[in-house]
């Protein structure tokens, strides 16, 4: 279902539930926003519950689990920069000023969507993810040992922390967040809302003293429109406003069960004969 398709299944649906429910655009976006997190965060609730009971890794759950596999991602990674960390070591019982042992580690951000590390190499040669609570007690005992040997991560805070620093060509492989799916629209000037596709723009025509609905071809598609982006600005033709619509990011099979958790969420009987019977002669 396309994203313009799924809102008018909620819309008509919720027109059909006796208690009058309505739903806007504005609150369509703010409830899949919410439908979708929640979704997937069910999903990898559902993969660390299986990972515990059946005492099996976490990663190889996720890869087996369809219902997330989608959301598997591979993104090289870039060094943001190299920092010392310092440990300072007592002398005998003594709190005199001790000798400071230094070492360098390697600091990279990872991906805006990023969820949880699946696996982490370098140069083809995996580098072991530890827990973030380990990272000080390990910092310590790198100190005084090499990590040559065995690389090792630590991932937290948007941070992706390195040892040894001189690691090249990281790749990761992690699960994402899906991507927010979002209904865009305009106001024609009978306050009619306009379904704005991908690729679409508004745009002030300054021969007819107008804002017009252009497709990505840059022909007129509605004229005389409104958009919220405008609002408070002076007229300009040189500034657009780019449709933000997009699409669903989860397998076709899983969009009516979005589309109705939106109805459940808003209060609409599913169960009631009228809504049963619309959704019925819809499907056919």
């Amino acid at each position: 279902m396309l994203i313009k398709e799924l809102y008018l299944y909620v819309l008509n649906t919720s027109n059909k539930d006796n208690r009058g429910n309505a739903c806007t655009p504005v609150m369509f976006n703010n409830w899949i926003s919410f439908v979708v997190i929640d979704k997937f965060q069910s999903y990898f609730k559902q993969a660390q519950a299986i990972s515990q009971q059946d005492n099996v890794d976490l990663s190889n759950v996720i890869m087996s689990l369809t219902d997330l596999h989608r959301f598997i991602s591979t993104r090289s990674i870039n060094a943001a920069k190299s920092y010392i960390y310092e440990e300072a070591i007592l002398v005998g019982d003594t709190a005199a000023p001790a000798p400071v042992l230094v070492l360098t580690v390697g600091i990279a951000n990872y991906p805006s969507d990023f969820h949880y590390a699946l696996s982490l190499n370098s140069n083809g040669r995996p580098v072991e993810i530890k827990s973030p609570l380990l990272l000080k007690k390990y910092r310590g005992g790198m100190i005084v040992e090499s990590p040559d040997d065995s690389p090792v991560a630590f991932i937290e805070d948007g941070k992706i922390e390195y040892l040894p620093n001189d690691l090249t060509r990281l790749v990761l492989t992690y699960l994402r967040t899906p991507v927010k799916p979002f209904y865009d629209f305009c106001m024609s000037s009978a306050d009619i809302e306009i379904y704005m596709e991908i690729g679409t723009y508004v745009k002030y025509d300054s021969t007819n003293t107008r804002y017009n609905l252009y497709s990505s071809n840059g022909g007129v598609l509605y004229n005389d429109v409104s958009h919220s982006f405008f609002e408070g600005l002076t007229p300009n033709p040189v500034v657009k406003y780019y449709s933000k619509t997009t699409e669903l990011d989860w397998d076709e099979t899983k969009h009516k069960e979005i589309a109705n958790a939106i109805l459940e969420k808003m209060g609409v009987n599913l169960r009631s004969p009228e809504v049963t019977q619309w959704a019925a002669a819809k499907q056919q």
